[in-house]
């Protein structure tokens, strides 16, 4: 074997993917016919951001036992381009090979079955994927994709949700069994540093909800504390991610280790207590922290729809209207209130307070994802009997999503536009010039974009849920109770309470 490609794969094999690239680049300069080579380099392009180059060397012609994966390797470029329908029809014809080896099969059906969920806002879409895949090693991936068809189309009542959802976190996500695994030598007392250490675990460092709600306790909490953050995501280079960045006092990238290597990485760092914002969006962490690498973990923001279904968390951080007294029951974990809002709202340079749009009779807009877009809603919307119905949302200009739902929504308005922004500024300035009333989606509720409606001073129009819905039922009529959305120093003080109690 060459000695370029012997050294490219040892690269490979230590995630070190420029010079793995550089590697491959040389050797198939003289040896043009090595289709796996390319596909190496190909997949080294896609993970150095380079999603052109990888769909170039992706799409030549390559034959036989690479050609499969060549498909999953240009429907993961066209994902990477935004071209997510394109990416769908690939995916599709991967997972129509008989012969597919095992491996492929499980990528492919697990990429697909993310496109209907987050690009195509179809969860009844994304279950089939991977119910229809039947294939064992799925089997966990498609309960779950299941479960989240149900809490978005609300097929089942919330006692229900909690208890598949509890169910499906033991059966899954639990490894206490491997708790002696970890290693406890070296770990400081508390009382001998100047500062309490607090790790904060999540794949949502950057501008995504998780920044906008939590970044500006977490920048007065970083005053008192040591802040070590657990970077599961792809690398955020954002300002809200910079803002992370700027109250840590150490970044710890983790994206890619495995759950027990994640809890004996979390354990090394001798924390007082670890916050997870990641939830039901990281199961791996989920894992991880059932294993208690911190004596103390709470849940916080983050996949913070319902339970999290584990006994490992000594607090559910929430506030009284989003979680009553009557819904303590849902949770397995103990219920910690706020005394305000359990988030505040960090707006970005671009956000601007004052007048708005004021709404026009009989104009109403839809601007949650579409997964959210429930038969419940619908009829909601048929109540409503809307003149004209904008729906605003960047996944609208996919076809895939456009026919899932538009021959629905025509039939409840005689004009339905679609308006489809780039980018978090150009959202906020659509919202803020849109004469609209807005829907509030049912059973799943709005949550950052909720806040910001109320900050301009937009209204929502929305059923008033039972005290004894889930969280994330009640999440834009929790905010909707809640006027000050800046009360970081109240928020951080019992953030510090109780971390350090």
């Amino acid at each position: 074997m060459d000695q370029r490609k012997t050294q490219a794969r040892r690269a490979l094999l230590q995630n070190d993917f420029e010079s793995a690239a550089r590697l491959l680049e040389q050797y198939i300069e003289t040896c043009t016919g090595d289709d796996a080579a390319r596909l190496d380099l190909a997949v080294c392009h896609l993970t150095l951001k380079k999603p052109a180059l990888a769909l170039r060397l992706a799409s030549m012609k390559i034959t036989g036992a690479e050609s499969s994966r060549a498909s999953l390797v240009r429907a993961k470029a066209l994902r990477a381009l935004h071209r997510m329908d394109a990416a769908a029809s690939e995916l599709r014809l991967t997972l129509g090979v008989k012969q597919l080896p095992v491996d492929l099969r499980l990528n492919a059906a697990t990429e697909l079955s993310d496109l209907y969920l987050n690009m195509f806002g179809d969860p009844e879409g994304a279950a089939a994927v991977l119910g229809n895949s039947r294939h064992p090693s799925l089997k966990e991936r498609a309960a779950e994709s299941r479960l989240m068809a149900d809490l978005y189309m609300g097929t089942r009542d919330a006692t229900q949700l909690s208890r598949l959802f509890t169910h499906h976190a033991q059966t899954y996500l639990d490894l206490r069994g491997q708790r002696a695994s970890l290693r406890t030598q070296g770990r400081r007392s508390a009382t001998s540093r100047s500062r309490p250490r607090i790790g904060v675990i999540s794949p949502s460092l950057g501008a995504t909800p998780v920044g906008f709600l939590t970044l500006g306790a977490l920048h007065v909490l970083a005053e008192r504390v040591e802040l070590l953050y657990f970077d599961r995501s792809q690398g955020y280079r954002d300002w809200l991610a910079q803002g992370f960045r700027e109250s840590s006092a150490d970044w710890i990238p983790c994206r890619s280790l495995p759950p027990r290597d994640l809890a004996q990485r979390i354990r090394e760092r001798d924390l007082d207590a670890l916050i997870d914002c990641g939830g039901w969006t990281d199961m791996d962490a989920l894992r991880a922290l059932s294993l208690r690498p911190a004596p103390r973990q709470f849940k916080w923001v983050g996949g913070q729809a319902l339970t999290s279904g584990l006994d490992c968390f000594d607090g559910f951080l929430t506030d009284r209207w989003q979680v009553p007294r009557a819904s303590e029951s849902l949770y397995r974990e103990p219920i910690l209130r706020f005394d305000g809002s359990y988030v505040t709202y960090l707006p970005p340079p671009y956000f601007r307070l004052g007048k708005s749009a004021r709404p026009k009779p009989g104009v109403y807009a839809l601007v949650s994802n579409p997964a959210k877009i429930s038969e419940s809603t619908l009829r909601y919307i048929k109540r409503l009997a809307p003149k004209r119905l904008l729906l605003i949302d960047h996944r609208w200009r996919y076809q895939n999503t456009r026919d899932r739902l538009l021959s629905r929504l025509r039939e409840l308005a005689p004009t339905v536009d679609f308006i489809v922004p780039n980018g978090h500024a150009e959202y906020l300035e659509t919202l803020r010039d849109a004469p609209a009333t807005f829907i509030d989606t049912r059973p799943y509720s709005m949550g950052l974009t909720a806040i910001e409606l109320i900050l301009m001073g937009k209204t929502i129009s929305g059923v008033k849920p039972r005290a004894t819905a889930l969280m994330c039922e009640r999440h834009s009529f929790g905010h909707r109770q809640t006027s000050d959305f800046a009360g970081y120093a109240a928020q951080a003080a019992q953030l510090y309470q109780w971390c350090t109690r």
